[in-house]
């Protein structure tokens, strides 16, 4: 199964949550905080080593994203291992990455 990993603004929290469920629906593994993070993890390691076991990392961009210091992270540590990056454009916004 393929993984996907979404990265977004917690800001836009309503359309991921859709959006994974659909994903989910489609038969795709999906990798979100929401779901994926409990209480007492140690976040700041598991958010990279999610990226690096997924095949897509999706950016949903919008102004909140655009402004998140943590999606610039995410991005960039997508484009350094090599990922395959879908943008999905929730909102026109200014990339600044």
């Amino acid at each position: 199964m393929q993984k996907i990993f979404i990265s977004y603004s917690r800001k836009d929290t309503d359309f991921v949550r859709k959006l994974a469920g659909d994903l989910e629906k489609a038969g795709y593994d999906v990798w979100w905080d929401i779901t994926d993070l409990h209480g007492g993890d140690d976040w700041v390691r598991q958010i990279p080593a999610a990226i690096e076991t997924s095949q897509f990392v999706l950016v949903v961009l919008s102004p909140n994203s655009a402004a998140s210091e943590w999606v610039e992270k995410e991005y960039t540590q997508a484009l350094s291992l090599h990922k395959k990056i879908i943008p999905v454009m929730l909102a026109p916004s200014n990339v600044p990455f």
